[in-house]
């Protein structure tokens, strides 16, 4: 019964990770919805969500955060601290400000002591909150998803002890959350990442297979469609869909052209959002307009950004391989991309493992075996993409 708690334990650790991970930029906005439709009390003075003249105030802060405006937002949020001093939210989006910020700026190591601060006092704010009614839902509320968002930076440091301790606090949230959908079409994202990914990770790591009974079962089909229907069909949930939706057509299905729709509408959307542009990128490359993710990859290669100039090398490794045709050029970006990627402190590394598999090509095509096989060892070892891995275990298999 040990292990099965532990690996239980470990896999509630992943869905912090992925589930979380995905609704992290969106949660306050979910239930400035929640407020609209009527599921909140307007007769507390002390809740903000009631307020719908701060709502709109929180809507635009997270905008700005989305757009790499961290200055912008962090104006507004002041601005809403200085209504509702005892409140979690304000701390909260700032959490998430931060977030973006160290992911724009590559400032984990400046800024994670500033990310967990917030994120704590959240905590802290929230506890009082419950501490003067249990069911207090915005009390509750921020208490998890502060819990979580400290799961999920202490899961990509590989803290599994500190993540393990809040991401056994998520499970039934997400359960809570499946039961609203037909009440509230916001609800359709969480409920679709949670069916998609609960059926997907025990696919690619099947020693979790034997545990699964321990939570409801999924479909990745309709995880999917959910996920398509929250895009079309809700308001604060929206763009989240669309990223996420995007990232698993792109990542996880090997399908990066059904990623269009969605990549080009955060692009245009949020243009300063240099990692919504990268993903648009690469969607542009599988569907061979070249030109434009030319443009793209030169806008982040200018951007000073070490993380997005490494990823823009790989754009470029991928160009000069099926654009140009000219695979020993290709080469020397992927190997800019892979010495740019050991000074970022930025935890991805799906970028890095494109650029190790783009060496593993390239010595595979001049006959270097030794060379190739390192590169897709290397490539294996930390991969996530559904394209990338099968490339490198096609490889390695001798196939």
């Amino acid at each position: 019964m040990k292990l099965i708690y532990k690996k239980s334990l470990q896999l509630a650790y992943f869905f912090v990770y992925s589930i979380m991970n995905f609704t992290y930029k969106n949660i306050v906005l979910i239930f400035v919805f929640l407020v609209q439709a009527n599921f909140l009390s307007a007769q507390n003075p002390n809740h903000i969500l009631p307020d719908k003249a701060t709502c709109e105030l929180v809507k635009i802060a997270i905008d700005h955060t989305y757009n790499f405006e961290p200055e912008a937002s962090k104006k507004i949020c002041d601005q809403i601290r200085k209504k509702y001093p005892n409140h979690p939210g304000p701390d909260f989006i700032m959490s998430l400000n931060t977030y973006w910020d160290m992911f724009n700026n590559d400032t984990y190591k400046e800024q994670s002591t500033t990310f967990i601060m917030y994120l704590t006092r959240t905590i802290e704010l929230s506890k009082k909150m419950i501490a003067k009614d249990e069911k207090d839902l915005e009390g509750t509320f921020f208490k998890l998803a502060a819990e979580c968002y400290l799961a999920l930076y202490y899961s990509e440091r590989n803290e599994t002890s500190n993540a393990l301790t809040y991401a056994k606090k998520l499970y039934a949230s997400i359960k809570v959350a499946m039961t609203l959908k037909t009440k509230l079409n916001e609800f359709y994202f969480p409920s679709g990442i949670y069916n998609y990914y609960v059926v997907m990770y025990p696919e690619v790591h099947p020693v979790f297979k034997p545990f699964m009974f321990l939570f409801l079962s999924g479909d990745k089909i309709k995880g999917l469609q959910e996920m398509d229907y929250a895009y079309r069909n809700t308001i604060f949930t929206k763009m989240e869909a669309a990223y996420h939706i995007s990232n698993i057509y792109i990542k996880y299905e090997g399908t990066p052209i059904l990623a269009y729709e969605y990549t080009k509408n955060l692009h245009q959307r949020y243009p300063k959002n240099l990692f919504f542009s990268l993903r648009y990128s690469e969607v542009l490359i599988e569907k061979g307009e070249y030109k434009e993710a030319e443009k793209i990859a030169s806008h982040l290669n200018k951007s000073g950004k070490t993380y997005f100039i490494a990823a823009s090398n790989v754009l470029y490794g991928m160009l000069y391989e099926r654009y140009y045709k000219e695979s020993e050029t290709a080469s020397t970006y992927f190997l800019k991309a892979i010495e740019l990627a050991k000074v970022t402190a930025n935890p991805e590394v799906d970028y890095l493992s494109m650029a190790y598999a783009g060496m593993g090509r390239y010595y595979k095509k001049i006959s270097n075996k030794t060379k190739a096989a390192d590169y897709y060892r290397k490539c294996r070892a930390i991969a996530e993409y559904h394209s990338v891995l099968k490339e490198a275990d096609l490889y390695l298999s001798g196939k």
